[in-house]
């Protein structure tokens, strides 16, 4: 029996009208793994307050970023797919974590399969990223064996890659580099720390080696920006975006990242999102729109967003070669 290589993305929902919206935002942010507050609570916070408010908003920005074909997170994800096609003849399939195509259809998919690899496409570890896509697929799947992809942040030849499309898109008037990864609150990294001994106990933690960080989404966010650093000749800065609701979030946060630098008579950013390798509502929308119009009327020239990864070639065929070669990227967890 064939192998079934599942390629994983977070989700869109199925158009950018007002009902699809507020459906995936529920299934999104009901998600334990993503809002971690009792059910109660969690229930209250987002159908009685955050779908009622934000639902408006963010139907507004997935129609401004809606290409003619679907949303640019699939589309990007299906193009990767049709890439790695090329290079293998096992079967390759996109999934979605939430909303389509939905996770549930693996049920079907692995049905002449006993083997299942799950390729989620996040760099870094998160719960509410990595965890929680593990743990639906393992209650799909109850009867496969399931390998799941490692988080990849610092593997050498993903780390090339990224670094040569990184100097390729670099703009040519260039002042301050900004890696502005996706934020997720202070306590989702405490809790990933199972010695509750080492994370955010000091300044330096992330700089300190300690068996948490296998997990600790804070600290593999650093190490690839520490890798990229050097690509560009000048300064640059690390920061968190798209944080939700009034808990602490993982800081500096972008918007402040920018103010700070406008202030400081900086002309000319780009900004770099590492923590995606698929173009989405926050790359297209929140950065390329919402952060260029703050730039702007601070008396800021130029912000570029540096496009991800998506479906570059390079990009493909290492994804093909991680699944030519299982045993190395990765692991068993059904």
């Amino acid at each position: 029996m064939k192998p079934l290589f599942l390629l994983a993305n977070l989700g869109s929902p199925l158009s950018p009208k007002m009902w699809d919206v507020r459906r995936y935002l529920r299934e999104f942010l009901t998600d334990p793994y993503v809002i971690d507050i009792p059910s109660p609570l969690r229930e209250l916070l987002v159908n009685g307050i955050i779908v009622p408010f934000r639902s408006k908003y963010t139907a507004e920005a997935y129609q401004y970023i809606w290409e003619e074909d679907g949303s640019p997170l699939i589309n990007w994800t299906y193009r990767l797919a049709e890439e790695m096609r090329r290079y293998i003849s096992d079967d390759v399939h996109v999934i979605m974590r939430y909303g389509e195509p939905n996770i549930n259809q693996v049920t079907a998919l692995a049905y002449e399969s006993d083997r299942v690899y799950l390729l989620g496409l996040y760099p870094q570890h998160a719960d509410s990223t990595r965890t929680t896509l593990i743990e639906k697929l393992k209650s799909v799947c109850t009867d496969k064996r399931i390998w799941v992809l490692q988080p990849f942040y610092n593997e050498e030849r993903y780390r090339s890659i990224l670094r040569d499309h990184l100097a390729a898109h670099l703009p040519d008037n260039l002042d301050h580099l900004i890696f502005s990864f996706h934020g997720i609150p202070v306590g989702q990294i405490k809790k990933a720390d199972t010695s509750r001994a080492h994370c955010l106990k000091s300044s330096d933690c992330c700089e300190v080696p300690h068996p948490c960080q296998s997990t600790c989404y804070r600290h593999q966010c650093l190490v690839n920006s520490s890798d990229l650093a050097d690509v560009f000749d000048g300064p640059s800065t690390t920061s968190f975006q798209s944080r939700v609701g009034r808990m602490a979030w993982l800081q500096p946060y972008t918007e402040n990242v920018l103010t700070e630098l406008a202030q400081q008579g900086v002309k000319n950013a780009a900004i770099f999102c590492p923590s995606f390798v698929s173009d989405n509502l926050e790359t297209i929308y929140d950065v390329g729109v919402k952060n260029r119009e703050l730039w702007h009327s601070l008396g800021g020239e130029s912000l570029t967003l540096i496009p991800s990864l998506n479906c570059n070639l390079e990009w493909a065929k290492l994804l093909v070669e991680w699944c030519k070669e299982p045993d190395g990227m990765f692991k068993q967890v059904a």
